[in-house]
């Protein structure tokens, strides 16, 4: 599963690395983990966090509203439903051990225990479900309407220039929590940036400081590639619409792609199942986890573990998001506490490093609690 930025082991080219890469621009909810101001330890994090998830009553049963303390599980249950729907992982139990804690909302979760935010259980269920049944189609996968529609789910966030620990406790889908960059403890204090976390027009970006939703992160000028790191010093520029001129596969709004070597015109992309160009240099398809088949020239899942790798005009040696091609084979990537493929891990973990730095003994390093804080 590419959800990282940089290629490796020529499983697949550039152009679908930088697919992956926006697809995630934050990560998933998948533990609850609550510090109260000094981290506590780890028994005493699973006793405060897991009791509350299994105290329910008949009236709670009754309304479809999600309760505050079940909040979490019901979000990370919902984002993993649709990870497997959309073959972004190859079932629930990949999910649940790759895919990490997005510590903004536990931040939020545990600020409404210590009386500091306010929560809107109904607006939880609609933020739930919305996730649960949100379209594989698209470039990332906590769009900026979706998350909009998860936005009143927290309230009395914090307004611009107030303490804080995460964007989370911030107002508005922008917002951020700028912190010394000097300080790397869990618990140091940032203040809020209402229109933080995202760069705007002619701003440098890369994995860390993407662009706003309206603008895309370009190499040079007109060309380039959506990797992370800004070594070929990318800056944010304006997204081209329909029919439009462009000169970079990624350069159009969502759901259209550059023709580069043909029209040199921003086209709309295909559905799943839908008709599509295999020649096109560009993605041909909406859905990142589908390509266009060059036998059928429809839009069809990547080929999963054992299956044959694939190629189009866009893509060489391609397999699906959980796999790597390895001999002309999709492999399914390495999970926890397991030996990298090719410096690639399952979902979001980490390969490390092997003794002296080297990759031949790197294993794939299992999740670890993350510690949130509150005052």
């Amino acid at each position: 599963m590419r959800f990282r930025n940089e290629s490796s082991g020529g499983a697949r080219p550039s152009g679908e690395d930088a697919v992956v890469s926006r697809f995630f621009s934050a990560t998933l909810p998948t533990m609850l983990f609550v510090s109260l101001r000094r981290r506590l330890s780890t028994p005493a994090i699973l006793a405060l966090s897991l009791f509350p998830l299994g105290i329910a009553c008949e009236d709670e049963e009754a309304d479809n509203s999600i309760p505050v303390e079940k909040f979490i599980a019901e979000l990370r249950a919902a984002t993993c439903e649709r990870l497997v729907r959309c073959t972004y992982v190859p079932d629930n139990a990949a999910c649940e051990a790759t895919i990490p804690t997005d510590r903004g909302v536990v931040q939020a979760v545990a600020s409404v225990m210590a009386g500091e935010l306010t929560y809107d259980a109904a607006a939880g269920r609609t933020c739930v479900d919305a996730v649960r049944q949100y379209k594989c189609e698209g470039d990332y996968f906590l769009p900026r309407s979706l998350r909009e529609t998860c936005d009143p789910v927290f309230g009395n966030r914090k307004a611009e220039g107030e303490a804080c620990f995460s964007g989370a406790e911030c107002k508005g889908v922008d917002a951020d929590c700028e912190k010394d960059e000097a300080c790397f403890d869990a618990c140091c204090q940032g203040v809020c940036k209402l229109a933080g976390g995202t760069a705007g027009l002619g701003i440098p970006c890369d994995a860390d400081t993407p662009c706003s939703p309206d603008l895309v992160c370009l190499a040079g000028e007109g060309g380039g590639d959506q990797g992370g790191g800004n070594q070929g010093g990318r800056t944010c520029q304006p997204r081209v619409g329909p029919g439009e001129s462009c000169n970079d596969p990624f350069e159009c709004v969502e759901g259209y792609g550059c023709d580069v070597e043909g029209t040199g015109q921003c086209f709309k992309q295909a559905d799943s199942g839908a008709q599509c160009n295999p020649a096109l240099r560009a993605p041909g398809c909406a859905a990142q986890a589908d390509y266009c088949d060059e036998a059928q020239s429809k839009c069809v899942p990547l080929p999963g573990e054992g299956q044959p790798c694939v190629k189009n005009g866009f893509l060489t040696d391609a397999c699906s998001l959980f796999t790597q091609c390895v001999d002309g084979t999709c492999v399914r990537l390495p999970g926890p506490d397991q030996p990298c493929l090719n410096g690639e891990c399952l979902g979001l973990l980490q390969c490390s490093s092997g003794e002296g730095g080297g990759q031949t003994d790197a294993t794939c390093q299992a999740l670890q609690p993350a510690p949130v804080c509150v005052l």
